[in-house]
């Protein structure tokens, strides 16, 4: 998922984001049961770890020229978590 041999802390959000709505697509999309039911365990997982991200690692997404805070607005993220993130 990256271009380089190694990533850096401003993709963790973004890559987050695709990876939980690849599963969440393959979860609606599929109509195995099976591939369902290990597409939801799969996000679970993901937004479990999701949640442990913080303003910080926000912060580092938005100091990347190409997202800024668009990114998080465009995500539909909430208000006061991107203005606490401005206020860093």
């Amino acid at each position: 998922m990256s271009t380089s041999s190694y990533s850096t802390a401003y993709l963790v959000i973004p890559l987050f984001n695709i990876i939980i709505d690849h599963v969440e697509d393959v979860a609606d999309l599929s109509e195995n049961e099976v591939i369902q039911i290990a597409a939801n365990a799969a996000k679970e997982k993901l937004i479990r770890y999701y949640s442990k991200t913080n303003t910080l690692t926000m912060l580092c997404t938005a100091l990347d020229p190409r997202r800024k805070f668009h990114y998080f607005i465009k995500k539909g993220f909430l208000d006061d978590d991107i203005n606490e993130t401005k206020m860093l």
